[in-house]
């Protein structure tokens, strides 16, 4: 039997040749972030999917229902072979392994933006710029909303993280003011 990472490699490289040989990788890759995010915030669901009580048509019948007409149209059946082959729970390892892959061929590197707000394309755009610009690459920058920072953002790439927030910013003043 296979590893996990194996068959999470083997399925993202499948996915990657499909979305290149079609032109859409980047709308497969967007759609399979939202369909993990939607799998992890409704645990019941994944449940239901990995369950061996259910039968697969009638896994696939609520995929159909609940997702089909909402992902790409060559990541539903992909969703669907996951999902025959007991696999649907390796779905967050093929994300981050899609993206490493697609990254490495593009010569991208991929980091995170947290924040207390959330933050329109243009702006994460220009965060991109910047960042690539300071990291001398491509950066592709994720955001996600943070509760614990008050204000500003932390940007992680790599082993790189550069931190605006307005926490560390009074923990800077009051060191300062402390000298």
């Amino acid at each position: 039997m296979k590893s996990a990472n194996a068959k999470a490699e083997h399925y993202a490289h499948a996915l990657l040749a499909i979305g290149q040989a079609n032109g859409c990788t980047e709308a497969l890759k967007d759609d399979l972030e939202h369909l993990v995010t939607f799998l992890q915030s409704t645990p019941a669901l994944l449940d239901f999917l990995r369950s061996p009580a259910i039968t697969i048509p009638g896994k696939q019948q609520t995929l159909a229902e609940l997702i089909g007409s909402q992902i790409h149209a060559l990541l539903f059946p992909f969703v669907l072979l996951l999902t025959a082959a007991g696999d649907i729970a390796q779905l967050a390892a093929i994300r981050d392994t899609l993206t490493t892959l697609d990254d490495k061929q593009n010569q991208t590197t991929s980091g995170t933006i947290d924040c207390a707000a959330p933050l329109s394309a243009a702006q994460v755009a220009a965060i991109e710029t910047e960042v690539g610009r300071l990291l001398n690459g491509t950066v592709h920058l994720t955001p996600h909303i943070t509760d614990s920072i008050l204000g500003g953002m932390r940007v992680s790439v790599g082993d790189v993280v550069i931190d605006d927030t307005i926490d560390t910013q009074l923990e800077n003043a009051r060191h300062q003011l402390l000298q």
